[in-house]
């Protein structure tokens, strides 16, 4: 079996601008939500009526999302769409991005079966209204590879929780809908959940079986959502809150980080030197840092999204006024032509020549150019605070690197 957008034999070449107008709405408790909405069932009726607000990174990873899915269906390599902008014209499929594309295509191909391209699967005989779009699908002999893209480049994605285990929900909850929509056809006794990262060269994989699956959504799902629907459902505030709609306006998640601060502030008035805190002291207080940090950027975001739009926040209100800026010519012809005419300048004085980065020149040759594996190196980034939780292996507090060539690396270059 394979998805009808896959029969060559029916449908033409699928293009982007047909994509395009495939339907695009959400579930208010589909898989991609269900991280935060199983954790706070009152974050589902508070975020009603609000609008989505998109992002640089979201908007790439829904470009690179139809990019893989055109290279799927059409049965062709990403470097076939090189040159491919993006509908909001921020994008453009270069060797890099179709490089990191291909990465993902290379993952899912291996997986033996039928396959289900970008399928739309619901989930509502246990979430009244719950379905959600699975980027890759492929069954065969009792098991289904499940495979979720995650195009971001920040933060490592991971299919269990790195402290405690535990299964995250998004692909669990894609592998529900799965079943009801397809065990009927298949005899499915295993999935495989698998997210493939490309730009961090990142796999993560785990296998779980049908009846865990089911259990969860009996004893975990099912119940959440049927509170999640009644007015009055509990919050619950945490790390999730950065995946909310009301992130910057909820009024649950501000009390919730008063009131960490306020229980880290009575813990430092314990200490025995009311003059100095202890290391142990700062280890609690660096607990609440990052929740009241992520607070405050969605607030100030928040509040300059109103002030632009017109709308008083306080009285006198907050104003926007001009920032900083750096001289530029009003015209590089005409102040290049300028220049020229000075008898004491040379054509060395008024152009600077730069080498172009390894990044640069990755984007023109590709990963694979023997000048990029003869003459690039990456050298250790600079030491980073990181909580004990982080699965990352810890370093020493200064790193430094032997190296025999005295050049430094390229300005700008990561």
């Amino acid at each position: 079996m394979t998805s009808s957008w896959q029969n060559d034999m029916i449908l033409p070449m699928v293009t982007y601008e047909m994509l395009l107008k495939k339907p695009d709405d959400h579930s208010p408790l589909g898989p991609s939500s269900m991280e935060r909405w199983l954790e706070c069932p009152g974050s589902v009726l508070l975020c009603q009526g609000l609008s989505d607000s998109s992002s640089e990174y979201a908007d790439e990873g829904t470009f690179a999302h139809h990019v893989s899915e055109l290279c799927r269906v059409n049965n062709v390599p990403a470097h076939t769409y090189i040159g491919l902008v993006s509908h909001c014209k921020r994008f453009t499929v270069d060797v890099e991005f179709a490089r990191h594309v291909q990465y993902f295509l290379d993952y899912v191909y291996e997986f033996e079966g039928d396959v289900l391209i970008e399928e739309r699967v619901s989930y509502d005989a246990w979430v009244p209204g719950g379905f959600g779009t699975a980027d890759d699908i492929r069954i065969h002999d009792g098991l289904c590879n499940l495979t979720d893209l995650k195009f971001g480049a920040g933060i490592k994605v991971y299919i269990r929780d790195p402290v405690t285990k535990k299964l995250t929900p998004q692909l669990p909850g894609y592998a529900l809908g799965v079943f009801q929509d397809f065990g009927h056809l298949y005899d499915i006794e295993t999935f495989k959940l698998n997210i493939c990262q490309p730009r961090l060269d990142h796999i993560d994989e785990a296998t779980v079986s049908l009846k865990e699956i089911l259990l969860w959504a009996r004893d975990k799902v099912q119940p959440t959502a049927a509170i999640a629907l009644q007015p009055g459902a509990p919050f619950q505030p945490g790390e999730h809150c950065r995946w909310c709609k009301a992130r910057d306006t909820c009024g649950h998640r501000k009390e919730w980080l008063m009131a960490q601060m306020l229980d880290e502030l009575d813990d430092m008035d314990s200490v025995k030197d009311p003059d100095l805190m202890t290391n142990d002291d700062l280890a609690d207080a660096m607990d609440v840092i990052s929740l009241m940090r992520s607070w405050c950027n969605d607030i100030e975001a928040r509040v300059l999204s109103e002030v632009q739009a017109g709308r008083a926040v306080g009285t006198p209100s907050w104003k926007l006024v001009a920032g900083r800026s750096n001289r530029a010519w009003r015209s590089l012809a005409k102040a290049e032509a300028a220049l020229r005419k000075v008898s004491k300048l040379k054509v060395s004085d008024i152009f600077k020549q730069t080498m172009i980065s390894p990044t640069q020149a990755e984007k023109l040759l590709g990963k694979d150019h023997a000048i990029m594996t003869d003459h690039v190196r990456k050298p250790p980034g600079s030491p980073k605070l990181a909580p004990p939780t982080d699965p990352r292996p810890s370093v020493t507090a200064s790193i430094s690197e032997l190296d025999d060539e005295d050049e430094a690396p390229s300005a700008g270059e990561e």
